[in-house]
């Protein structure tokens, strides 16, 4: 049976999309000979990091050799290390080469502090991977280095970032069983660390506004998506309690996100006690940002609310129940 012209060109799309895809990901990792290493590697062994153990505070304003020291301890080993078990090396390579895990064309303006090293092992080559759950940031380092490496820290590490915002879940839950009884990896959650949780599971009391940049129907800056419009509404008791409900859960999130510019149109102030925490949402692109007003509004990790954009729509269409663009929303995309 012959075949058509339409499936020949399928056929061509599909593998030039499969090689698409494998070239990115050899990008990602400066080269094939490192996937090869991370896509069936003879051992591998997880470390926390010096840096991430040791609870002396970052200085400011120090010299450059002081600093040079300080981040050198978050790309050191500490300990004997974890020999990580087949299945969950398996689980580890499938995201890691997963070209969704990650982010692209945008650069992240934080230093890495990396509490968590990964070494993929294949013959006489080790591959350690660092990384940084405060900004879902993951650098690499290859042991021998090569003499034209570009070396940034001991360790030598090469390359440019990746950003893993997108599968920062999926890490995380393999993280968490290989280092089950570590109290700082148990406490890192999708949206954030356990305080920011608690605040969110059990605030005092939450507020919500619209944004200046959605009510405008005009062409708008950015900045306008993270302005207040008006005094707010303050949250019943009973919503509270269910908008914290959906937020808390895990399965509320996705572990892939889309590659987009966040325009939200919804932020919620959550408060307990004196802390104080800023949820803005997008229903463009179901995006969750936290900004933490009180370290100079920090953003965390986007989060992205797909699975259970249902709940969170009805919840907000309570919240605003005369605002015409919020009734508009549909529940699923």
């Amino acid at each position: 049976m012959r075949t058509s012209l339409l499936q020949t060109l399928l056929l061509l799309i599909t593998v030039c999309s499969l090689k698409a895809d494998g070239d990115e990901i050899a990008n990602n990792f400066d080269g094939a000979n490192n996937v090869a290493i991370i896509a069936a590697p003879d051992s591998v062994k997880a470390w926390r990091t010096v840096g991430s153990l040791n609870s002396e505070p970052e200085a400011m304003n120090q010299s450059q050799e002081y600093y040079q020291k300080y981040y050198q301890k978050y790309y050191q080993k500490s300990g004997e290390g974890i020999a990580v078990s087949t299945n969950l090396a398996a689980q580890l390579t499938k995201v890691l080469l997963n070209k969704g895990t990650y982010w692209s064309g945008i650069l992240k303006g934080c230093a890495a502090k990396p509490g968590v090293i990964i070494t993929f092992s294949k013959g006489k080559r080790d591959l350690n991977l660092f990384f940084c759950f405060d900004c879902n940031i993951l650098e690499k380092g290859v042991s021998p280095v090569a003499k034209d490496a570009h070396v940034k820290m001991p360790g030598g590490l090469w390359g440019s970032e990746l950003y893993f915002d997108p599968g920062r879940a999926e890490l995380l839950d393999i993280i968490k069983k290989i280092f089950p009884k570590d109290p700082q990896i148990q406490s890192l959650i999708t949206i954030g660390s356990a305080d920011n949780a608690g605040i969110i599971a059990a605030p005092d009391s939450v507020r919500a506004w619209r944004t200046v940049g959605s009510l405008k129907s005009a062409t708008r800056a950015q900045e306008e998506y993270y302005q207040k419009s008006g005094e707010g509404i303050p949250l019943s008791p009973d919503l509270a309690a269910r908008l914290s409900k959906v937020l808390s859960d895990p399965a509320t999130y996705t572990n892939i996100g889309p590659d987009c510019e966040a325009m939200p149109g919804v932020v919620a102030e959550f408060t307990k006690g004196d802390r104080k925490l800023l949820l803005y949402f997008c229903f463009e692109c179901d995006i969750l940002q936290i900004v933490q007003p009180a370290e100079k509004g920090k953003s965390l990790p986007n989060a992205y609310f797909a699975h259970d954009r249902t709940k969170l729509v009805e919840v907000m269409k309570q919240i605003f129940p005369k605002d015409h663009q919020i009734q508009s929303l549909k529940d699923k995309k």
